[in-house]
């Protein structure tokens, strides 16, 4: 067995979540026109829509509320994925 498969796991795994980070910031960013001047209220469904299809889960209040304020404002959301480092 490979001495460094936990660590060439974890490696994966990472990379499979910064995929989906990054599919998740498109699907968002796509909301851009339709979102723009909009009330925050009323985008919060569409962004979590998407964060619930590309990441399977839901996106916290805090960070929902950034994203959909960013978007009404005319600026894009920028998903900075870390890992475990």
């Amino acid at each position: 067995m490979d001495p460094n498969w936990q660590r060439n796991l974890m490696r994966e795994a990472e990379a499979g979540i910064r995929k989906m980070a990054e599919r998740a910031e498109r699907g968002i960013n796509a909301l851009a026109a339709s979102s723009l001047g909009q009330p925050v209220e009323s985008i919060k469904p569409a962004i979590q829509r998407v964060w619930r299809r590309e990441m399977d889960g839901t996106l916290d209040e805090v960070n929902l509320t950034a994203f959909a304020e960013a978007l009404s404002e005319g600026r894009s959301v920028r998903i900075d994925y870390q890992g475990t480092r």
